[in-house]
């Protein structure tokens, strides 16, 4: 499976798009109000929950946006693959923050939003899950809705789906 997870679940939890991954045509905030959180900033080595023995872990880093305060600039990289590169900031929902999360390209954001929630196990141990498509069946397609649902389902397990877990990687010296 070590291909499958970095381009299926991965890229799919990342904004990209696949099954499983609920992608709307809205963030939960149309920009970005809340300031960055120190604590996730810096480089993560991250494996699937669900993956082989032998599976290599991806790289992923998140830093601050150049020019764009209170936006997250996420790169996802693979050993051998062109790393893919994301545009994230957090909204707050009845105090749980979720992260607005869109695939970027040399052109700017490209895609549809994906609702990512992460926890931080430990300080150096980070959990990503995206809101799943299941839990948002039957919502409308405007920004209202989809927030109101998600605010509404924030605290129920089965909303979101397991991505990964990630160690902090030591810092260069």
């Amino acid at each position: 499976m070590s291909i499958s997870w970095r381009r299926g679940v991965v890229v799919a939890a990342l904004a990209l798009g696949a099954a499983g991954c609920y992608e709307s045509d809205y963030p939960l905030d149309p920009e970005p109000l809340i300031d960055l959180n120190p604590a996730v900033l810096g480089t993560w080595r991250c494996l699937p929950l669900d993956g082989e023995p032998d599976e290599d872990p991806i790289t992923l880093t998140v830093g601050r946006s150049s020019g764009r305060p209170r936006v997250y600039d996420v790169v996802w990289k693979e050993d051998g693959v062109t790393p893919d590169r994301y545009d994230a900031y957090a909204s707050v929902l009845q105090g749980t923050t979720l992260m607005n999360v869109r695939g970027r390209d040399e052109r700017g954001a490209t895609g549809k939003w994906t609702f990512m929630r992460y926890s931080l196990l430990r300080p150096n141990v980070l959990h990503l899950q995206v809101v799943a498509d299941t839990g948002m069946a039957g919502v409308a397609n405007t920004a209202t809705a989809v927030r109101a649902a998600v605010e509404r389902e924030r605290n129920t397990p089965a909303f979101y789906t397991d991505v990964t877990v990630c160690a902090r990687a030591r810092k260069e010296k």
